[in-house]
């Protein structure tokens, strides 16, 4: 894989990720907005992979979905809390 397919990789599964947890909340994309404070299509967008998603915005959408804490596995460099 190049660089270029491993960042489309990443933003679909945190994309999955995130419709997999508003879907099994029974929450809209347009609910889910408001509780980011973005709009629908921004959260349909980063859904679908089809925007690069910052890690604040990434923190603010797990936030609001109850995903309190997250962290980043570096292998043997251990584990990053991201927040």
């Amino acid at each position: 894989c190049d660089r270029r397919q491993r960042q489309m990789c990443i933003r679909d599964s945190i994309g999955e990720a995130i419709k997999a947890e508003r879907l099994k909340q029974n929450l809209t994309q347009e609910e889910l907005g408001k509780k980011v404070g973005v709009k629908r299509s921004q959260i349909c967008k980063l859904e679908s992979g089809k925007c690069i998603i910052t890690l604040p915005t990434m923190s603010k959408v797990f936030k609001a979905l109850g995903i309190t804490t997250a962290t980043l596995d570096l292998g043997i460099g251990g584990k990053v809390a991201l927040w």
